[in-house]
C-alpha cells in the first residue's frame, strides 16, 4: 500500500471512528410529531372549555338572543369535533 493511500485510509478510519463516538444520542421522550399532536390536543381542549364557559355565561345572563346562543353552541360543537379528531390522532401515534 502506498504511503498516501495508507494515510488517507487512516484519516477515513479515524474520522469515522471519532464521529461515531461523538454522534448525538437519540432524543429522549416522544417524537416531535407526537409532542405536536399532544400540544394541539391540549390547545383544542382549552379552547373547548373556554367556549363552553362562554355559552354557559350567555345562557345564564338571559341577555343574549337565542340566535347568538345557537351560534355559540354550534361553534362549541365544531370545536368538540376537533378535540375528538386530535384525541384519535394522539391515540394512533
Amino acid at each position: 500500500m502506498k504511503p498516501i493511500a495508507f494515510i488517507a485510509a487512516a484519516w477515513v478510519f479515524l474520522f469515522l471512528n471519532v464521529s461515531a463516538r461523538g454522534a448525538p444520542s437519540p432524543p429522549v421522550g416522544p417524537p416531535v410529531e407526537l409532542q405536536r399532536a399532544r400540544e394541539n390536543l391540549k390547545l383544542s381542549e382549552q379552547t373547548r372549555d373556554r367556549i363552553a364557559e362562554e355559552v354557559a355565561a350567555l345562557r345564564a345572563s338571559g341577555k343574549a338572543s337565542p340566535d347568538v346562543v345557537t351560534a355559540y353552541e354550534a361553534y362549541l360543537a365544531r370545536v368538540q369535533e376537533i378535540v375528538v379528531e386530535h384525541q384519535k390522532l394522539v391515540a394512533q401515534m
